[in-house]
């Protein structure tokens, strides 16, 4: 009977751990050649949670596409790193639908977009570079 009992419940808690990821999301990234994105629909870590970093200097065209889309509240940072830095430095905020081009950029410097901690507060947002 206490097998059945410790069965029935770990089969339980696997059933609500399970459910409560589908109801209320996760954050995710999606890169290739081409694009680098990151969905942000659950409030982020202590870290934040964005885009991995992009040399947009070493794509094909030497520029990108910034957008943001979605219905979320939340700021989308946009930053930069220059070489040597050790920190990334805020570059623009961004809370609305936005499409904006980014030239070239400096050797090496990389640019990434990123939802702070203490940024988020509901829906879904999709942002990030294309090229």
């Amino acid at each position: 009977m206490k097998k059945r009992v410790f069965l029935i419940s770990l089969i339980s808690i696997f059933f609500l751990i399970t459910l409560t990821s589908f109801a209320f999301g996760a954050n995710s990234q999606a890169s290739t050649d081409f694009y680098e994105y990151a969905t942000v629909d659950t409030a982020p870590g202590a870290s934040g949670y964005g885009t991995n970093a992009v040399n947009i200097r070493s794509t094909h065209e030497k520029h990108a596409w910034f957008s943001i889309r979605g219905t979320g509240v939340m700021t989308v940072t946009l930053q930069f790193k220059c070489p040597g830095d050790t920190d990334w430095t805020d570059y623009m905020d961004y809370s609305s639908t936005e499409r904006k081009l980014i030239e070239g950029g400096g050797a090496g410097v990389k640019w990434r977009a990123i939802v702070k901690n203490a940024e988020y507060t509901s829906g879904s947002k999709t942002f990030g570079f294309d090229w």
